[in-house]
């Protein structure tokens, strides 16, 4: 399985080696093209004041946010789609979700990290999104999948429910960095939680170039703040938080495809194969894919998906 998702990423990779698109705002439309597994995207009505939806299905299946790419969003979304499915299961598992277990799950996102935690685990998940089409789309999909007795979503600003739950487990999946108040979120559950997650797409390097945050503020949005990997231990010992783990996964094409494979595997080939023919029949795509793989390259040194399995200390 491994090596065939290997030959894919590699032959795609080759493709656009010598093409010179620039990494520009084309990297939103791309991400939908590496997910590979949604066949729906959805478009903001702009001449609504309210975020109103609709929603655009391709003959191909296939979804990609072209005319989103002002949309926050999507921006958000990015940061989501860097690594794949078994990630943030991995650190849950290192967390010691357990059946019957309460989970709260702050950036749930689609709902599909809290869905196949409480499928593998077997516990209950609070999804927490700071997006409210997010939190609805998720409803739906954990409705479709008759699991609303063991996942539901809310808003971030729900703080009436969230300070009435006592999760034992808390994670933190690609959120804190998009939070002007990501101190506070974090100490939510510090005197309750017996373990808590952290995972973030973080700098690895110091001196970054100003031109390099320049464009990636571009890519995510000037609400993104990216902290370094070293800010992020300085932030958990101000809360007495305590690091009983911590490492970093570098972002690329090939390990996400291979964390996806591991996780949902029919679903993942079936995306790759219509994100491959796409790519082949539309010189389109094929520049969206082309402008997602030169962030990745030119990145790839700077930031990596940084994560913290966590204790409060009494």
């Amino acid at each position: 399985m491994r090596v065939f998702g290997s030959y894919i990423v590699d032959g795609l990779s080759r493709l656009f080696r010598f093409n010179s698109y620039s990494l520009d705002e084309n990297v939103f439309s791309a991400m939908f093209y590496v997910a590979g597994l949604n066949p729906n995207y959805w478009q903001q009505d702009q001449a609504s004041d309210t975020k109103l939806f609709r929603r655009v299905r391709w003959s191909e299946g296939m979804g990609m946010c072209v005319g989103l790419k002002q949309d926050s969003l999507y921006r958000y979304m990015i940061a989501k789609w860097v690594y794949g499915y078994s990630l943030p299961l991995e650190i849950l598992g290192r967390l010691g979700v357990q059946k019957g277990s309460l989970l709260v799950l702050f950036g749930s996102g689609m709902g599909l990290t809290a869905l196949h935690a409480a499928k593998r685990f077997g516990c209950y998940v609070v999804g927490v999104e700071k997006d409210r089409f997010l939190v609805q789309y998720s409803k739906k999909k954990a409705k479709d999948e008759n699991m609303t007795d063991r996942v539901d979503f809310i808003h971030i600003t729900d703080k009436d429910f969230l300070s009435k739950i006592l999760p034992e487990f808390v994670f933190y999946e690609s959120i804190l960095s998009f939070l002007p108040n990501k101190l506070d979120i974090l100490s939510m559950y510090v005197s309750s939680a017996k373990r808590i997650g952290v995972l973030e797409l973080s700098w690895l390097r110091h001196n970054v170039p100003n031109d390099k945050r320049e464009v990636l503020m571009s890519i995510f949005g000037r609400d993104a703040s990216f902290m370094h990997v070293d800010a992020w231990l300085k932030l958990f010992h101000v809360i007495r938080l305590e690091v009983l783990e911590g490492g970093v996964r570098t972002i690329g094409l090939a390990n996400k495809f291979w964390d996806d494979l591991r996780v949902e595997p029919l679903e993942t080939i079936i995306g790759i194969v219509k994100t491959a023919h796409k790519i082949f029949t539309d010189l389109t795509a094929r520049k969206y894919m082309t402008s997602f793989i030169n962030f990745l390259r030119q990145y790839s040194n700077d930031l990596a998906c940084a994560y913290y399995i966590l204790r409060p200390l009494s």
